[in-house]
């Protein structure tokens, strides 16, 4: 497999918030193939102005978790984007009884997975194939790492 693009900088962001590399990566193939300005101004996210970046993060969501500027824009730079989003998979992760398949949904939905709208589990098995593939990855690069999740 192939490195993807941002791969240092996941790997040196997403342990800060205790949060699985190859969950980051995974979640980022899905929601923008790695493509920093990725913009969805469709749906639901429209009124709140769209998602942004890599992680796609909402100006809402990204609020919620401290986020400061007036605007989205700035969350089209990778790091804030990546630190955002790593921030919201940390909260996720602290639920309690969730799983990572239900952090994934969380993170697509707002619910876990057994309250989720079937379109949400059919980004849940992309994200979950995604995550298996770069944890192998991951593994091969570096053989002393233990995965968060």
């Amino acid at each position: 497999m192939k490195q993807p693009k941002y791969l240092d900088l996941v790997r040196s962001i997403a342990p800060k918030w205790a949060v699985d590399p190859a969950l980051v990566l995974a979640i980022i193939r899905q929601e923008s193939n790695f493509t920093a300005t990725a913009h969805n101004g469709t749906g639901g996210d429209a009124l709140r102005g769209g998602a942004y970046g890599l992680m796609q993060m909402t100006y809402k969501t990204a609020v919620g978790l401290g986020y400061k500027e007036a605007n989205g824009d700035s969350l089209f730079v990778p790091a804030t984007n990546l630190t955002y989003g790593c921030k919201l998979i940390s909260q996720l992760q602290k639920r309690r009884g969730y799983t990572v398949r239900d952090v994934v949904c969380a993170y697509n939905s707002g619910k876990p997975e057994a309250r989720a709208p079937a379109s949400t589990l059919v980004y849940v098995e992309r994200v979950m194939r995604f995550y298996a593939e770069y944890s192998e990855m991951l593994r091969s690069l570096d053989p002393e790492i233990l995965a968060l999740g």
